[in-house]
C-alpha cells in the first residue's frame, strides 16, 4: 500500500454523472451492481437492568441471562447503493499502466470472509489504468479471511 498514490474519485448517481459530464470531465461509467453475496450477520440485544440497546456481530457475545433479544440473528447486505449509476472521474494525464487509488470501488469484490458467514465487500483499492478500465488489485486492501 503506497500513501503517494494518485487518489480516483468516484461520482454516485445519474444528477452527479450528468453535472460531470457537463464540466467536460472523463468518465468511466460502470453500473454499481448489487450482489446478494455480501452480507453482515447482526443481533440485538437491550440490557433487562439498564435497558442499554446494543448491536452484535458475533456469536459468542451476548449469551447473558441480563440481555433480552430484541432482534434474533440476521443479515443484511451493506453493499447496497441508492443508486445503479456511478462513474470514476478519470484524470486527463493518467498513463496507461499508471498505479492508483480508488476509494470508493464500484465493481464488487469479496474483501475477506468470517467463518461466522460475514462476507465483506472490498470498498477501497489500489488499481491500474488499463487505458479503457481499472485492474482492481484486490490483494491490496482485502482483508481476508478469518475464523473467530
Amino acid at each position: 500500500m503506497s500513501d503517494n498514490l494518485r487518489v480516483i474519485k468516484t461520482i454516485r448517481g445519474e444528477r452527479a454523472i450528468k453535472a460531470a459530464k457537463d464540466m467536460g470531465l472523463k468518465l468511466l461509467e460502470l453500473k454499481a451492481e448489487v450482489s446478494d453475496e455480501f452480507k453482515v450477520k447482526y443481533k440485538k440485544l437491550q440490557h433487562r437492568k439498564t435497558g442499554e440497546i446494543i448491536t452484535i456481530g458475533d456469536f459468542r457475545e451476548g449469551n447473558g441471562s441480563e440481555w433480552k433479544t430484541l432482534v434474533n440473528w440476521t443479515s443484511r447486505n451493506p453493499s447496497k447503493f441508492f443508486s445503479p449509476y456511478a462513474a470514476y472521474v478519470i484524470p486527463k494525464d493518467l498513463k496507461k499502466g499508471e498505479c492508483v487509488l480508488i476509494n470508493d470501488v464500484i465493481t464488487n469484490h469479496v474483501s475477506g470472509r468470517w467463518n461466522q458467514g460475514d462476507v465483506y465487500r472490498l470498498s477501497k483499492s489500489e488499481a491500474t489504468w488499463t487505458g479503457e478500465d481499472f485492474y482492481i488489485d484486490v490483494s491490496s486492501y482485502a482483508i481476508g479471511d478469518f475464523i473467530g
